[in-house]
């Protein structure tokens, strides 16, 4: 691809123009991390409203990383072969679609359906057209500004998710968040006037059989995940046959792509990808954290409303520790990185999870106080952050430019996978053991062995 990256900012053009792609997809990431964080803040208004349980919020929120992941790779065939500015307007248009209908859903099927299903659509176009317009956009300093404000969104949406639906629920209405998002997909349309399109490659082709296979690969995942914590008779079963017609749907697409490559023609994604020890290790290590964020980000909040009796402002501000250490995690990592070496910083912040994890599993008493979980949550917060804002930009440091579209589009479906992943497991974890302060640290435990195999990765980052 080529674009303005290899010049300076030319001196007609604004600022406003220059820093239009960054922006919007910050504006992007805010919202989706914002929904994502603040549908369990809503827990009690929601079941009650939509005539749900807490299991389908569970389903409605891990159903967006289902249907987002099962579709990145194929959108980033279509970003190179259409234009990656292109595909994000129309990302864009979709995601207002799916705001809308959480506006007006009458019931949670509706709800799923739009706000779930379609935004989950949107998503698998905006976030590889948008990363690889970032790239395509800026160099040097300047992309590492673009990507550390881009990291630095995500918490900053945890942060302000909670508060602002806390608030709404307690003195308006659980619906008025989703409205404000519809104001901000407005000016989000409006920055991609500022987008450079890239270099489209006419003669890119997709191969159905691979497409086929890697939606049914990853979404059969997260689909399986989801069933294996309904408590539903049977339902274990048809997740074990789902999960495992996701894995051997994935092993077929590696199959498939070795295949395409040896007869010389384009597979969906390039094998090479994963013989590159920095992008794996730093894309396990990303996938690993996301994990755990996702179900901390959901269990908590839960736990604290349906078990320990807190409302949702209370929650909100319990668990804004988290946002406020990431975004001081992000704020401070690119500073970091100057000062020391990639490795060390990854092991550095997967420690500081583990701690904060560790940390919560303290003996705490059923009607344990904010003050039990803020700072366990805050130094957790700071490993996440500091992961979040620099893991994919160390496992694309070593990526050449022509695998970048495909290296952009596998981190993102890892991550949605990872995030869902999480919300699947843990959340199932704290309802199958009826959200007591013992199933909360069943499911600590669980996470804290997750993290300790994210820090045993992060140690194989090339130094």
């Amino acid at each position: 691809m080529t674009g303005p990256a290899e010049h300076a900012m030319p001196e007609n053009r604004t600022r406003i123009r220059f820093w239009g792609p960054v922006a919007a997809m910050c504006l992007f990431a805010y919202i989706w991390m914002q929904d994502q964080a603040m549908i369990p803040h809503a827990a009690t208004p929601m079941i009650r409203d939509l005539n749900a349980t807490v299991n389908l919020l569970q389903v409605a929120v891990a159903v967006v990383s289902m249907v987002s992941a099962s579709l990145y790779l194929t959108a980033g065939k279509l970003g190179d072969r259409y234009g990656m500015r292109r595909v994000f307007q129309i990302g864009v248009l979709l995601f207002g679609l799916g705001t809308l209908a959480a506006v007006v859903s009458p019931n949670m099927g509706a709800f799923i359906g739009g706000w779930s299903v379609v935004r989950g659509i949107a998503s698998a176009l905006m976030f590889p057209a948008g990363l690889a317009l970032l790239v395509n956009h800026y160099d040097g300093q300047r992309r590492d500004v673009a990507f550390a404000a881009f990291a630095i969104a995500y918490p900053i949406g945890i942060l302000v998710g909670p508060l602002l639906m806390g608030t709404s629920v307690t003195y308006l209405n659980w619906r008025v968040p989703f409205a404000l998002d519809g104001v901000l997909v407005i000016f989000m349309l409006l920055l991609t006037r500022t987008m450079s399109e890239t270099k489209r490659y006419p003669i890119v082709r997709l191969d159905r059989a691979s497409v086929l296979l890697s939606i049914l690969g990853a979404g059969g995942l997260v689909l399986g995940l989801v069933l294996a914590g309904q408590e539903i008779g049977g339902a274990l079963p048809i997740a074990l046959v789902v999960c495992g017609m996701g894995l051997l749907s994935l092993l077929l697409l590696l199959w498939r792509t070795r295949r395409l490559e040896a007869s010389g023609c384009q597979p969906l994604l390039r094998s090479s990808l994963f013989q590159n020890r920095t992008f794996v290790t730093g894309w396990l290590t990303l996938g690993l954290a996301w994990v755990v964020g996702g179900a901390m980000l959901f269990v908590v909040p839960v736990f604290l409303q349906l078990s320990s009796g807190f409302d949702a402002l209370h929650s909100a501000y319990t668990t804004s520790a988290l946002s406020v250490g990431s975004i001081c995690g992000g704020l401070a990592s690119a500073w970091l990185l100057r000062h020391m070496a990639a490795r060390r910083l990854m092991q550095g912040a997967m420690a500081m999870m583990a701690v904060g994890c560790a940390w919560l599993l303290l003996p705490m008493e059923p009607t344990a106080t904010s003050s039990v979980f803020l700072l366990p949550l805050g130094v957790f917060g700071i490993g996440l952050g500091v992961v979040a804002a620099q893991a994919l930009n160390v496992s694309l440091s070593g990526i050449s430019p022509e695998e970048q579209g495909e290296a952009t589009a596998l981190n993102t479906t890892g991550q949605d996978i990872c995030y869902g992943l999480g919300v699947a497991v843990f959340g199932s974890i704290l309802i199958s053991l009826a959200l007591t302060t013992q199933a909360l640290q069943v499911a600590l435990v669980v996470m804290l062995v997750v993290v300790v195999g994210g820090l045993a990765i992060a140690s194989f980052i090339p130094r």
